[in-house]
This record gives structure tokens, sequence and C-alpha cells, in this order.
């Protein structure tokens, strides 16, 4: 194979390339508008959740959990690639010390040598996942209570639009006391305060650790857009360099056959002459 040859289907193998990454560029366009529409509706669900608990903090606080338990840290990170150093920002951010559930597989490897793990879930890859990883990192916390009683969790997760990486504890909830306690009439509650307690931590939980997931997995898609959006273009250069390089071996190819037509008008000219 000539070497032009060889730079023509090399363009072709990149051309190929560069129609995979722009099929991954519109799936993750497509499931970062799926998960816009998702934290809307959930950022709506946790100020209902968030206003209830002011008004049972204000006339009922003295039923609310303590801030303390076990501690215990939720990571998130990621479950597939091209997302660059996404895994290891939010490993290093891991408190030591502290047992760690991690959701992402690829995850527990960029972990700090020495945190004690409660277990290894498989993480989203898309927004119809998040339901089952939430399921399923509910039941790993229950086994943990089973284990160790109340836990005090804090999640360690990616944020969207370039915020970074965040601690947040996320339970128990901590809201934020009235200025003026016991203020205006009480809540009409159907349930006694303590079994209404345990029904609002449960709602609240669920509502926490599906936020940290969207936005960790909303972030995820972000980084690979970016990640995507740099191989294009080191693509693109990339094939516009090889075409200016075949160019320039045609045109070498060509100048070498009209040398050897030239030679060849040489070699007969004596026989012309004869």
């Amino acid at each position: 194979m000539s070497g032009r040859a060889r730079v023509e289907a090399r363009i072709a193998t990149l051309g190929e390339l560069g129609e995979i990454l722009g099929s991954m560029k519109t799936l993750a366009a497509v499931e970062a508008r799926t998960l816009a529409r998702l934290q809307t509706h959930q950022a709506g669900v946790s100020a209902v959740i968030d206003t209830a608990s002011r008004a049972f903090w204000q006339h009922y606080g003295g039923t609310l959990l303590p801030d303390a338990g076990t501690p215990v840290t939720l990571a998130v990170g990621s479950e597939r690639g091209f997302v660059g150093d996404f895994n290891r920002r939010v490993a290093a951010a891991v408190p030591a010390g502290a047992p760690c559930l991690t959701v992402g597989r690829r995850l527990p490897g960029r972990l700090p040598a020495g945190v004690p793990m409660v277990g290894t879930l498989d993480g989203p890859v898309v927004a119809d996942e998040v339901e089952p990883v939430l399921t399923a990192t509910l039941a790993a916390f229950a086994r943990f209570i089973e284990g160790l009683g109340p836990p005090r969790i804090t999640a360690v997760y990616q944020v969207p639009g370039g915020v970074g990486v965040r601690q947040r504890q996320i339970f128990p909830p901590s809201p934020e006391p009235p200025a003026v306690h016991g203020a205006g009439n009480p809540p009409l509650l159907n349930l006694s305060p303590g079994d209404f307690l345990r029904e609002l931590l449960d709602y609240h939980l669920t509502a926490a650790l599906r936020d940290v997931v969207l936005s960790s997995l909303t972030a995820e898609n972000e980084q690979r857009t970016q990640h995507l959006d740099a191989a294009v273009r080191r693509l693109d250069e990339r094939r516009a360099a090889l075409r200016r390089r075949g160019q320039a071996l045609r045109q070498e190819e060509i100048t070498e056959e009209i040398e050897v037509i030239l030679l060849g008008e040489t070699a007969l000219a004596p026989l012309h002459r004869e």
C-alpha cells in the first residue's frame, strides 16, 4: 500500500470515529434535556418537603432527630468513561475514617487508602436508571441502620454548572430554625408527631438522594459533552492534517509521473531522429 493510500485509509477511519463521537454527543444532549426536566420536578418536590419540615420544626422541633448518629459517606461517581477526572475529584473529597457507600463502579479504585467500605452499587447510565439506583441505595442504608443504628449521611458528589464537588449532609435534615419559635397555629396532623416525623424523614431522605444522583448524573453528562467536543475538535484537526499530507503525497506522485514521462521522452529522442 502506498503512503497516500495509507493516509486515505486513515482519513476514512477517522471519519467513522467522528460519526460515532457525533452520535454520542447527540445522545448526551438528549439525556441532558431529560435530566433538566427531572431536576425541575425534583426541585418542586424538595421545596414542598422543606416547607413541611420548617412548619414541623417550628411547632414540634423537640421531636426532631438530633444531629448525631454513625457518620457514613455516600460518594457518587460515574459508571461510564469519557468524563476525565470526574471520579478522581469525587474520591479526593471523601473524608477519611467514615464508612463509605459508593455509587458508580469506577469510583472505589480511586478512593484514598484506608477508607472503610459499606458497599458499592452500580451507578445510573441514563435518567431511567435513577429510580432503581435510589431503591438499591435505600436498601443499603437500611442494612447499615440494622447493624450500626441511625446514620449521619454526608453526600459527596459533582454539581452541574461547573460548580465542582460538593459535600452535603443529607440526613438527618437540619431545617433552619424559625425566627419566632411556635408562632402561628401548628400544622394539623393526622398522625402523632413521632409517626409524622418518621414519614417525613423517609420522604426527606428519598428526595435528598434523588437530588444527589440527578445532580451527579447531570454533571457527568456535562463533562462527557465537553470531552466529546474536545475529542471531535482534535479529530477534525487530525483529519485536516492528514488531508494536507495526502495532497502533498499526491503532488509528489504527479511529479514523479511527469518525471518518468520526461525521462521516457528523453530516451526515445535519438530513435525519433533516426
